[in-house]
Parts: structure tokens; C-alpha cells; sequence
């Protein structure tokens, strides 16, 4: 999804090579994002903070 929105948002072909990844650890969300600020921002306004509630929730069933 990372790849897809930061392409679409201007980052243009090198999006192919935008990895991103995330976990929880001992109840921490954890986000590794390319080191660009530009899909740094696209990863937080397109994926992580419109899913915070979503990921709590998630991680109140365990």
C-alpha cells in the first residue's frame, strides 16, 4: 500500500523500491518507513493515522 500511495502522490517510479513494515512490540505499534520525508508523510496521512483506532482496538484483544 506504502508503494502505491507514494507513487500516486508524485514520488513517481522510485515508489517501486519503498518498503515499509510494521509491528507491535510488548504493546508498542512500530512503523519502519523509508527514510524520505515525502512518503513519510504519505505513509502517515494515508495509512498509519487514519488506522490508529483500528490498530488500538487490535491490540486491546490480546
Amino acid at each position: 500500500m506504502l508503494t502505491f500511495f507514494a507513487y500516486r502522490r508524485a514520488c513517481g517510479i522510485e515508489a517501486l523500491a519503498y518498503r515499509g513494515a510494521a509491528g507491535i512490540i510488548r504493546q508498542c505499534p512500530v512503523f519502519c518507513l523509508p527514510g524520505q520525508t515525502g512518503v513519510i508523510k504519505v505513509g502517515m496521512e494515508q495509512l498509519i493515522i487514519p488506522e490508529v483506532h483500528h490498530i488500538k482496538a487490535e491490540m486491546s484483544k490480546s
